[in-house]
């Protein structure tokens, strides 16, 4: 079995600037899902602090990612 890869990023937006963000970081996360050696590329919003986004992504391997 390769080595998977896997990341989560952490990223905090100025308000003004979080539309814009949220649908930039939604288009990249569909395409990174139909991304070859992609198991799954998650993007989320923290609850409590409605301007903190995560991402998690896990992919076959170092060379896919």
């Amino acid at each position: 079995m390769p080595a998977l890869r896997g990341q989560i990023a952490q990223v905090t937006v100025k308000e003004a600037e979080i539309e814009e963000f949220v649908n930039v970081m939604s288009a990249n996360t569909a395409s990174s899902r139909e991304e070859e050696g992609c198991i799954r590329y998650d993007f989320m919003r923290d609850r409590e602090d409605p301007s903190t986004f995560y991402t998690f992504e896990i992919f076959a391997s170092p060379a896919a990612h």
